[in-house]
């Protein structure tokens, strides 16, 4: 029995070790939380405090809220975009001006020299 408490203790002291190694590796390279398998350390580390398993999620409903969340990052994205895209055709809609550069690359406006 002692011996099956130190060994969950030690596994969860190793996951404990591994995501703060993780952490300051990504502070370095951002992309490396993706080697890692975070719903199976999740896992590994509930049994290992000796949690039941019952209280985890299925593999689907954590990818419906995956999803879900990543649909709510994109609308908030929208709706942070939407006034920088009604400037933008605001601007658009108008043309360039007269005797800008702009308008001169599209072949409106002054010639130089004249």
């Amino acid at each position: 029995m002692l011996a099956q408490a130190q060994s969950r203790l030690t596994k969860v002291r190793s996951i404990q070790s591994g995501l703060g190694l993780l952490q300051q590796i990504a502070q370095i390279d951002p992309l490396a939380p993706h080697y890692v398998d975070t719903v199976e350390m999740v896992k590994e580390a509930w049994t290992a405090t000796g949690a039941p398993a019952s209280c985890l999620l299925s593999l689907k409903q954590i990818t419906q809220i995956r999803q879900m969340a990543q649909q709510q990052q994109e609308r908030q994205q929208q709706i942070e975009n939407a006034p920088k895209i009604a400037k933008a055709a605001a601007l658009a809609s108008k043309g360039a001006e007269p005797d800008s550069p702009l308008k001169q690359l599209m072949g409106g406006g002054k010639e130089p020299g004249e």
